[in-house]
This record gives structure tokens, C-alpha cells and sequence, in this order.
């Protein structure tokens, strides 16, 4: 965006304030009176446009008076042609009013010259070829009233009533005149003769039935305009009257010439005609008049719109210079009043400058420009303060600085004496945390051989476990030799019975019987035994294990205290090889201690010398900032002399290091101000 306004922001740079101004007017009212001045011309060829159709409807009412007289005229040849001979005079009568007619409606060429041909050809023209001839000039004279009136744009207004108006005008009452004027003359020339030439008869019953027609048609339109316009009931009534004898004429051709009864005769219908049309060219000539005033008031609202055009673009115009001739000097007072501001504070003249209430850019800028003053005054004030503040300090550090190397000196020798004690000291750990070393080994040596007699422990007790085991499968199996031997005792006297039921056959069988029951009675007897030896040995395998599951606790017991033991001297030997290690950095750093020291010296020489440039350095300062003007400088200067009075008379005594230290940190404080200031 910038780019393609470039060109625009180079061109505007060079210029000033008021030609900026003159050129944003110029490049707003050209545009604005181009505009205008094309809407102006549009209207007025507007008006001109009305006056031409009023000049149009002049010369169109010039134009039908003479289409009147010359239907007059084929009227009247009409019935001359068909015998009467009463109307000789009054044809050239006609005649002559025809001629001024033409000359008076400036005709043109051609209807003066068909009108010269047509009065050449009327002595050898017979009534119907006369008539054809005269009705041909009558649509030639028509033809050139419609055209004069699509010229001017008579016919095609864009008002609706003014529309409606010129139809009736033009096409409406010319059409009726022009049937009626035909009814009248070939129905005078019947009534006189009694005879209807070829088909004359169907001709004029279609020429009275259209012109009812159109007449009912005219009387809508007519109603219509009336109800939408009330303030023309006045000016129609006349055309209603004449729509009426219209009617009225209509409705006696229709008996006198269409039904042969009541007759008149042929002057005496074609004088009816003529007052007839007569009706109708008063009301043509009364919508003309409305058709006129129309155009006529139409003309002047645009002519008053023009004005109150003309006189709101003025007002528009006077406004515009009044607020651009405001914006121009309010532009440059503050531009002024800027320009003076900044001259002022480059030339050091900080003092407070009035803010503005304005809301624009220029005003907020004053206004930016004015706080800028206030916070560069309180900036060179403390810059002031500061530079004092450092001024006395300086004098207070220098006079310190003699004790500070005395102290240091004396600090040194403090400080060589405590490294003496403190490598004594070092080596004195560093034995101990030998020994402790040494103890941690054995600790753990002796820790591994109980976990091994443990060990030795676990597997004895898991030996004696599986002895009895054995045991207690053992004192199973005898049970069960138990049982098998009372089984076979049961079968053996269950044997001997039977044998002694058998007699002298079982004999036998019970002396096997009763050694069967012997050998089982006896291995009962050692099944006994020996279950009553098992479980003694059981009982004594289970006191022997339980004896062996104590020891293995109380080697527990033993192997986790020796366990602790060794943890705390291993924890005594980390931290004896810490403490000998922190001894070591100790004494590494207190020998670092004695060289800065030594080195302190030195710089306490070099921070006398130092400080007597800062008082320069500070002394400078305020030189510098004394250029400035701000609120309260009177006050300065008295503090300034009170300052130098205290310089002249420093009193000769030890200062507190700590209220100097306090002086310093508020001027640190009040210095990091400068920093927001680049160079």
C-alpha cells in the first residue's frame, strides 16, 4: 500500500500546510462541480425539451386547425360534386381561410404542393376520387402532426397524466373528428341525394360504430384522469360535453343516414357536423391548454430545483471554505505552537508548557511533546541530584580509603596466621579420615563373613527341613504296615474260624491260620516300635531345627547391626573426606583471601586517585546539566552552594561506611535514567 502511494506522499511532502488544503479542496470540488455542472445542463435540456413540446403542441394546434378546414373543404366539394349548388360560396371561403392557414402554420413544401395539385385536378375530380384526395391530404397533414410530435417527444412524456393527455391530444379526438367528419359529409351528400355509392352504406355503419366505440373509450380515460387528478373536473366538463354531443350526433346519423328516417336535409346535417367538431376542437384545444400548463409547471419546479440546487451547492460551498479555512489555521497554529516547543527544549528551556484539550493528532502531540519536557525536567533534576549525591560520596570514599589499606594490611596478617592453622588442621582430618577408611574396610570384611555363615545357616536349615520330611513319610509308611498287619490278623481268625467249622479238612488250614496271625501279630508289634522310635527322632529333628531357625535370626540380627556399623562409618569416612576436602578448598580460599588482599592494597592507592577523578567527573556534570531551565532552579542554586559550602568545610573525621554506601545506592538508583537515551 505504501508503495503504491508513494508517488503521492513525494509529491504532498513538498508542498505546505495551505497548499495541502487548497489542493485536497480542488481535488474534491472539480470533481463535485463536473458532476453538478453536467446535472445542471441535464435539467436545463430538460426545460428546453418542455418548451420545445409546448412550441410542438403550438404548432400541432396550428396544424389541426388547418386539417379542420381542410376536412371542411372535402365536405363541402363532396356535396357540390353530388349537386348541391348552395355551397359554392361558402368553398371559397374556405378556400381562401385554407390558404392563410398555410402560410400561417408555415406547411411545409409538400402540403402546399398537394394542396395546389388537389385545386388544379377539382374541376376534373368526381365526388369520390375528390374525396379520396382531400382524406389523402388530411393523413398527409395527420402524418407530419404525429411526427412534429414524436420529434418533440410530445407523445412520449415520462408523466403519466402529460402521457394520457397527449393521446387524447393526438390520437383520441383527431380519430372521432375524423369519422365524424366523414359520417358528416357522405351523410349529407346521401340525405341530398337519397343513393349510397359502392358499399358507402357498410362503410359508414363501421365508421359510426367505431366512433361510439371510441368515444366510450375517451370517456374512461377521461373518468380515470378526473378521479386521479380532482383539480381537472373543471377543464373536463367541457370534454365530456363534447363527448356527449358527439354521442348525441351519432345516434341522428344513425337514423338520418344509416335508417332513412327522420331527415333533415344535407346542409342542415352537415351544419350539426360541423358545430360538432367545433364541440371537439374546443375540448382538443382544452386538453391542449392542460397539456401546456403541465409543461408549463414542469419547467418551473425544475427551474426552481436548479435554484435550490445552485443555492444548497453554494451553502455546501461556503460550509466546506468556512471548516477548510477552520482546519487550515487550527493546523497551523498547533503546528506553530509545536515548531516553538521543540525549538525550546533543543535549546534547554524545559519549563512546563500548557497542555492543549484538543482531541486531534497535532493536540495529542503538544500534548506528547509538553510530557516529554516534564520528564526530561525531572530527569536533569535528578541527574542534578545525583551528580551532587556522587560529588559527596567521592569526597567520602577518598578519605576512606587510607583507613580501608590500613585495615587491610592488618587484615593480611589475620589472614596468613589462620592459613598456619588451617593447614594444621588439614592434615590432622586428612589422617583421621585414613583410619576411618581403614575401619570401613574391616567393617565390610567382617560383613561379608556373616553373610556367609548366614548362608551356611539357610542351607542347614533346609537340610534338617527335608529330614523331617523323611521322617513324617516314614511314619506313614509304618502306619500303613500297621493297618495291612491288623487286616491280616482280622483275615487269620477269620481263617481259623472257618477251619474250625470245617473239622478235621480245616485242621490244616487253621495251624497255617495261626501262623499267618502270629507272623502278623508280630509285625504290628514292629510296626509299633519302630513308629514310636520314628517319632522320637521326629521330635527331636524338629527341636534341633527350631534351635537352627533361632540361630539363623540371631545371625540376622547380627549381619543387619554390623550392616548399620558399617554404614555409619561409612557415612563418618564420606564426611571426614568432605570435611577434608572443604578444609582444603578453606584453605585454598584463604590464601586466595590473603592475595586480594595484598591485592587490595594496592587498589585502595589506586581508588584514592580514582575518586579524585570522579569529583572532577561529577563537578562537570552538573556544569552540563546547568544549562537546562526548569521549575524550582533557585532552589538548585541553594542546594548547590550548601553543597559547596559543605565541600570547603569537610569536617575531618572517620564517616560511616555504611552512610556512604546508602549516598551510593541512591545515586545508582536515580543514574539508570540516562539510559533510556540513545545516542
Amino acid at each position: 500500500m505504501l508503495k503504491l502511494l508513494s508517488p503521492a506522499i513525494r509529491l504532498t511532502q513538498g508542498f505546505r500546510i495551505g497548499h495541502k488544503v487548497a489542493f485536497i479542496a480542488a481535488a474534491f470540488s472539480i470533481p463535485l462541480f463536473v458532476v453538478l455542472t453536467l446535472l445542471f445542463i441535464e435539467m436545463r435540456a430538460e426545460v428546453g425539451i418542455s418548451k420545445e413540446k409546448q412550441l410542438a403542441i403550438q404548432q400541432i394546434h396550428e396544424y389541426q386547425d388547418l386539417e379542420t378546414l381542410i376536412r371542411k373543404q372535402r365536405a363541402l366539394q363532396h356535396l357540390q360534386l353530388n349537386g348541391n349548388k348552395q355551397v359554392g360560396d361558402v368553398i371559397s371561403t374556405n378556400q381562401k381561410q385554407i390558404a392563410d392557414s398555410l402560410k400561417k402554420a408555415d406547411a411545409s413544401d409538400d402540403i402546399k404542393k398537394r394542396w395546389q395539385d388537389l385545386l388544379g385536378q377539382q374541376a376534373s375530380l368526381k365526388s369520390a376520387a375528390s374525396f379520396t384526395e382531400y382524406t389523402k391530404l388530411s393523413e398527409r397533414l395527420n402524418q407530419q402532426i404525429q411526427e412534429r410530435a414524436y420529434a418533440s417527444k410530445l407523445a412520449l412524456d415520462s408523466d403519466f397524466v402529460t402521457h394520457e393527455l397527449a393521446n387524447i391530444y393526438l390520437t383520441g379526438i383527431p380519430s372521432i373528428a375524423e369519422k365524424i367528419a366523414v359520417m358528416s359529409a357522405r351523410g349529407a351528400a346521401y340525405i341530398d341525394t337519397g343513393l349510397f355509392e359502392g358499399g358507402e352504406d357498410v362503410m359508414l355503419n363501421s365508421l359510426q360504430l367505431m366512433a361510439k366505440y371510441e368515444l366510450v373509450q375517451l370517456r374512461q380515460r377521461v373518468d380515470s384522469l378526473e378521479k386521479s387528478n380532482p383539480g381537472y373536473q373543471a377543464e373536463f366538463r367541457s370534454l365530456k360535453a363534447a363527448i356527449g354531443v358527439s354521442e348525441q350526433y351519432l345516434e341522428r346519423a344513425k337514423d338520418e343516414v344509416l335508417s332513412s328516417v327522420n331527415q333533415s336535409s344535407g346542409n342542415a346535417f352537415l351544419k350539426a357536423g360541423d358545430e360538432t367538431l367545433t364541440n371537439l376542437n374546443a375540448a382538443s384545444n382544452t386538453v391542449s391548454t392542460l397539456i401546456d400548463q403541465r409543461l408549463t409547471r414542469h419547467a418551473q419546479q425544475l427551474n426552481q430545483k436548479i435554484a435550490k440546487m445552485f443555492s444548497a451547492l453554494m451553502l455546501l460551498v461556503l460550509i466546506a471554505s468556512y471548516f477548510l479555512l477552520g482546519i487550515y489555521f487550527a493546523l497551523s497554529r498547533d503546528i506553530k505552537t509545536l515548531t516553538e516547543n521543540i525549538e525550546k527544549t533543543a535549546s534547554g528551556d524545559l519549563i512546563q508548557m500548557p497542555e492543549r484539550n484538543g482531541q486531534d493528532e497535532l493536540a495529542q502531540l503538544i500534548n506528547a511533546v509538553t510530557k516529554m519536557n516534564q520528564g526530561l525536567s525531572r530527569l536533569v533534576q535528578n541527574i542534578r541530584t545525583g551528580a551532587e549525591n556522587v560529588n559527596n560520596i567521592a569526597h567520602h570514599i577518598h578519605n576512606e580509603n587510607a583507613e580501608l589499606a590500613d585495615r587491610t594490611e592488618t587484615q593480611a596478617g589475620s589472614l596468613q596466621q589462620t592459613a598456619t592453622s588451617v593447614e594444621e588442621l588439614t592434615s590432622t582430618v586428612k589422617e583421621n579420615a585414613g583410619n576411618l577408611a581403614q575401619a570401613s574396610s574391616l567393617a565390610n570384611t567382617s560383613a561379608e563373613n556373616v553373610q556367609q555363615g548366614l548362608q551356611v545357616m539357610d542351607k542347614a536349615i533346609v537340610s534338617m527341613q527335608s529330614v523331617t520330611s523323611g521322617t513324617r513319610k516314614i511314619a506313614e509308611i509304618i502306619g500303613v504296615m500297621d493297618g495291612i498287619a491288623f487286616q491280616t490278623n482280622i483275615l487269620a481268625l477269620n481263617a481259623a474260624v472257618e477251619a474250625a467249622r470245617a473239622g478235621q479238612e480245616g485242621r490244616g488250614f487253621a495251624v497255617v491260620a495261626g501262623e499267618v496271625r502270629n507272623l502278623a501279630q508280630r509285625s504290628a508289634n514292629a510296626a509299633k516300635e519302630i513308629k514310636s522310635l520314628i517319632n522320637t527322632s521326629s521330635e527331636a529333628v524338629q527341636h534341633g531345627n527350631n534351635m537352627i531357625d533361632s540361630a539363623g535370626k540371631t545371625m540376622q540380627e547380627i549381619a543387619e547391626n554390623i550392616a548399620q556399623v558399617t554404614d555409619l562409618i561409612r557415612h563418618v569416612a564420606d564426611v571426614s573426606q568432605e570435611q577434608s576436602m572443604g578444609i582444603s578448598s578453606v584453605n585454598e580460599a584463604i590464601a586466595a583471601i590473603d592475595e586480594i588482599t595484598q591485592h587490595n592494597v594496592s587498589l585502595a592507592d589506586e581508588g584514592a586517585k580514582s575518586t579524585a577523578s570522579l569529583e572532577d567527573q561529577a563537578s562537570a556534570l552538573i556544569d552540563a546539566v546547568s544549562v537546562f531551565k526548569i521549575y524550582g532552579s533557585d532552589m538548585h542554586a541553594e542546594h548547590e552552594e550548601q553543597g559547596q559550602l559543605l565541600r570547603l568545610k569537610q569536617p575531618k573525621r572517620k564517616i560511616e561506611l555504611k552512610t556512604a554506601e546508602t549516598q551510593a545506592e541512591s545515586a545508582v538508583v536515580r543514574l539508570p535514567a540516562l539510559r533510556t537515551f540513545k545516542r
